[in-house]
């Protein structure tokens, strides 16, 4: 049985794409890859997709704040 995994608001599933990839490297331990793994195992999605979705989340969560530089 597949666990439903919540975060607050977000929940990964399969979501079709067709827009153009880029491959690129991320360094990460090698214990949170497996941890991701795992999830992904549970929600039925590919590492790919699980990571996909995680930063879609965070990029649509962050606030960036622009500080004016102070002159002495």
């Amino acid at each position: 049985m597949k666990k439903v995994i919540f975060i607050a608001g977000f929940k990964p599933s399969k979501i079709a794409s067709k827009s153009e990839k880029i491959i690129f490297s991320v360094r990460m331990d090698k214990e949170r890859l497996t941890e991701i793994d795992n999830i992904a195992s549970e929600a039925g999605i590919s590492r790919n997709e699980l990571i996909v979705q995680c930063v879609d989340f965070a990029i649509s969560q962050i606030s960036v704040e622009k500080h004016k530089k102070v002159k002495k």
